[in-house]
């Protein structure tokens, strides 16, 4: 007698094939992992708790799942504006009166928001390049994962598509982005220049808010360092990443959803395909017909 026979799975319990590329699939693992290390991650962990389950209930109640992401980008966009202010008010004056300054004698409240900076910029790029490359090659493992999940539970799990909420609000999403890295980047050259760890090259040059902030901008677009100058190797370091994550967001996620945005109509005749010039570069009809004399058809109707 034969015991009872293993349950074959379905197709429908069968993962989706992944594509058969190392090089994909190793650095969609390794960025799927970073994703966990960032405040957001964390707020997933934090989720999975008794007290947060119970927050997520009464979230879902409040707000969907868009609504919380765009609350929590435009929150930390406007935390970031703020922390700029607080390290750029009374810099020069700081720099001034502590011409031996050091790391070590930093305040408590600078270094932490030099460390909330640095978490957040680290936060946006992995997410900003999870979105670009990884997201919709991982999200149909994700959904298998959510709907063996459910059916252990007994419960009803439809799988979804990958698809983003919408194009214009992506790209206001990744401008909210792109100003708080900006911000965030300010806030860590005020961190290096309190510390003694960065100069600027112009002495005559008066330091504050708007001056930080417009050599983050600077940096961001033309990934020109001659504004400073470098005294060690962190320094250098931040200035690197700033180059990279700049030239990250500017022409790779910037390009691509910008790209996407719906195009609006046009009263212009040529470029609505109106005109007969227009029509005969769009195909409908041939360059020759448009060319040749207008009075050559009427010609041959009276012929």
């Amino acid at each position: 007698m034969t015991g009872p026979q293993a349950k074959q799975p379905s197709n429908n319990d069968q993962k989706p094939p992944l594509q058969r590329s190392l090089v994909v699939r190793f650095w969609a693992q390794i960025f799927d992992w970073l994703s966990w290390f960032s405040l957001s991650g964390l707020l997933k962990i934090a989720g999975m708790t008794r007290f947060g389950c119970k927050f997520v209930a009464w979230r879902n109640k409040k707000l969907d799942i868009y609504q919380f992401i765009e609350l929590y980008v435009m929150l930390h966009a406007g935390a970031a504006f703020a922390a700029m202010l607080l390290m750029g008010w009374g810099l020069d004056r700081y720099l001034t009166e502590n011409p031996n300054r050091t790391i070590v004698g930093q305040p408590y409240w600078v270094w932490a928001v030099a460390i909330y900076a640095i978490a957040r910029i680290f936060e946006v790029t992995v997410a900003q390049i999870n979105m670009l490359l990884f997201a919709e090659y991982l999200h149909p493992h994700k959904e298998h994962e959510r709907k063996v999940k459910a059916q252990k539970k007994g419960e009803s799990y439809e799988t979804k598509p990958y698809a983003v909420r919408g194009f214009r609000r992506t790209v206001i999403l990744l401008l909210h982005n792109y100003f708080e890295v900006i911000c965030w980047f300010s806030v860590i050259y005020a961190f290096l220049l309190r510390s003694g760890m960065l100069e600027m090259a112009d002495k005559q040059l008066t330091l504050g808010v708007l001056t930080i902030f417009r050599q983050s901008l600077l940096l961001m677009f033309t990934l020109n360092t001659d504004a400073y100058k470098v005294v060690n190797e962190v320094a250098v370091f931040a200035l690197s990443c700033h180059g990279l994550v700049g030239l990250l967001m500017t022409l790779m996620v910037m390009a691509r959803f910008l790209s996407l945005l719906p195009t609006p109509e046009t009263l212009d005749e040529f470029e609505n395909g109106a005109s007969p010039k227009a029509q005969a570069y769009s195909g409908k009809t041939t360059i020759t017909q448009t060319l040749e004399d207008p009075t050559r058809d009427n010609e041959k109707q009276s012929g």
